[in-house]
């Protein structure tokens, strides 16, 4: 019969009984040192992406605030641009022809 090779850390009493219950001890242990070691990396895993999700946030307002400042100039010269309209002889034709 084959042997696991960790079998000879249980007590082997011939008992199936104690021996599954013997097993069952050293999974939950295994479980109970395995947990917080997951939970660790998941906590890693979860700040790299806090990390890599603030840089996005912090191009994406970069990027905003550029639209933003080309919106202003845009509408900027459009301003200008009815208003030369509106001070000339184009604009009083517009006006009337409304």
């Amino acid at each position: 019969m084959f042997q696991h090779p960790r079998a000879s850390q249980h007590c082997v009493t011939g008992d199936p009984l104690a021996e599954g219950e013997q097993r069952i001890d050293a999974w939950r242990q295994l479980q109970d040192i395995a947990a917080p070691y997951f939970a660790r990396r998941h906590l890693a895993l979860l700040r790299a992406a806090e990390s890599e999700l603030t840089g996005a946030i912090a191009n994406a307002e970069g990027a905003r605030d550029a639209v933003d400042a080309r919106l202003i100039d845009y509408r900027s010269q459009r301003d200008v641009v009815n208003a030369a309209i509106a001070s000339s002889d184009i604009g009083v034709t517009h006006q009337a022809l409304r």
